[in-house]
């Protein structure tokens, strides 16, 4: 009892000292004590480690918040529905700007975030934007010059998750391009049980199309030509597509072409595959006994070497395949309580919090902060050190879900994902891409 009225006293005093200093330079945390706002998230580990911190914003703001946290694909069609009847009872929402930012923006749902940041009435010092975010992921939630979000996370390239023990035991080395990775996953698909299998990956057509991104970028491709012009049926876009499909064909799991991202997470950590490439395997996934059932057995590395070699990398801008941000409804009553909310949410202090659920929180100080490093030297360091090798190293052109001219990211994605479906299944991959480009094409056109 006594350790918590501490802990409560040094929080009291530590808001007590910032809220102090922040006035001193014209920002106030009580500004709009007495408002209501709402606030819809997905089901997913910033809403974990957000949701039971709600009450700290409250008391420091006096602003109160009612959280909604849906599942995914419900959460989402919850923003739109929310957003297409221009309704202020959503006032901040959990979106991904690299999927449906032009759409967004186009119908004018964004609430702009620039003149907020700007303005230090409004905008806590810490706040430090841009210069706390990496770079990639404020262009990123950065749309036809607007600011549209707050980035959340440093989701770069995929990693390669493996076992350690498997491979040492086969005699595998960690594979550092895609040949050595081709052979390296047929050989412990050959020599592990016929339950455990050389690779899993997700198989779910539009599922599919975040991790195949990386990979046609590996083999010198991308979504779009220079022109900003779909280029899915070109000769590398076919290879990196055909190489995905045939890794799960050939080294996969049976029915692979149903696999969703949690049923994949579920086979390697269950210790049914010696490879993966994904964002969503990470330290916190892979110590949880719940979940995982193969420990710190797991290794890491950063995306071998493609056919397209490092030209492929070194993109400038850099963008990244996937931008979570919280970002403000345009038609919001409440948006100087809904900014306060996104300012602290996307706050150093629970940045860390979030890094320790297993998450790249996008802001530096939280990254390289001395909390988190006693974390991250206890939790498979080896993972994080990754994550900022391929944040360095990886910088595609086009990593996003799909073409980013397109603003029907949704319908591209459906597109594109049944020509990975067709290369899964052994099917002609030039006649199903050389098809979805003539209805990419369309699409596009008709915007």
């Amino acid at each position: 009892m006594k350790r918590t009225i501490i802990i409560l006293l040094a929080l009291a005093i530590g808001w007590a000292t910032g809220l102090a200093a922040a006035q001193s330079g014209g920002f106030d945390w009580r500004a709009f004590e007495g408002q209501t706002i709402h606030v819809q998230l997905i089901q997913n580990v910033f809403a974990n480690t957000i949701r039971p911190r709600v009450a700290d914003f409250e008391a420091l703001t006096g602003i109160k918040v009612e959280l909604e946290v849906l599942p995914e694909d419900q959460g989402r069609d919850r923003v739109r529905v929310e957003l297409q009847a221009g309704s202020s009872e959503m006032d901040v929402f959990w979106g991904e700007p690299s999927r449906f930012g032009q759409m967004f923006v186009a119908n004018g749902w964004y609430e702009p975030l620039g003149a907020y940041v700007e303005d230090s009435a409004l905008t806590h010092p810490d706040f430090d934007w841009p210069h706390d975010w990496l770079p990639a992921t404020v262009a990123g939630s950065t749309i036809a010059g607007l600011v549209v979000g707050v980035p959340v996370d440093r989701q770069t390239a995929p990693v390669l998750a493996y076992r350690k023990d498997i491979l040492a035991d086969l005699g595998i080395a960690v594979p550092t391009t895609f040949d050595e990775l081709t052979e390296a996953i047929g050989a412990a698909h050959a020599g592990t049980p016929d339950d455990v299998y050389g690779i899993t990956l997700r198989g779910r057509a539009a599922q599919t199309t975040s991790r195949v991104a990386p990979i046609i970028a590996e083999f010198g491709g991308a979504w779009e030509d220079l022109d900003g012009n779909p280029a899915i049926a070109t000769p590398e876009a076919i290879a990196g597509i055909s190489w995905y499909g045939d890794m799960l064909r050939l080294y996969g799991p049976p029915g692979a072409a149903n696999l969703a991202w949690p049923d994949s997470n579920a086979i390697f950590l269950g210790g049914k595959a010696v490879f993966t490439i994904e964002d969503s395997v990470n330290a916190a996934r892979a110590l949880d006994p719940a979940l995982s059932v193969i420990g710190d057995t797991i290794g890491f590395a950063a995306m071998p070497l493609g056919p397209g070699g490092l030209a492929a990398r070194s993109n400038d801008p850099c963008t990244l395949p996937a931008i979570w941000a919280l970002s403000m409804s345009s038609f919001s009553d409440s948006k100087g309580a809904a900014w306060y909310f996104i300012q602290w949410a996307t706050s150093t202090e629970n940045q860390i919090a979030y890094l320790e659920r297993g998450r790249p929180a996008a802001r530096d100080s939280a990254f390289f902060s001395d909390e988190f490093a006693v974390y991250r030297n206890a939790n498979l360091p080896e993972y994080w050190d990754v994550l900022l090798e391929a944040t360095a190293t990886l910088c595609y052109r086009n990593p996003q879900f799909g073409p980013p001219s397109i603003v029907d990211q949704g319908r591209a994605r459906d597109i594109i994902g049944e020509v990975v479906v067709t290369a899964i299944l052994g099917g002609d991959v030039p006649a199903a891409a050389r098809a979805a480009q003539e209805e990419l094409e369309f699409l596009k056109a008709r915007q």
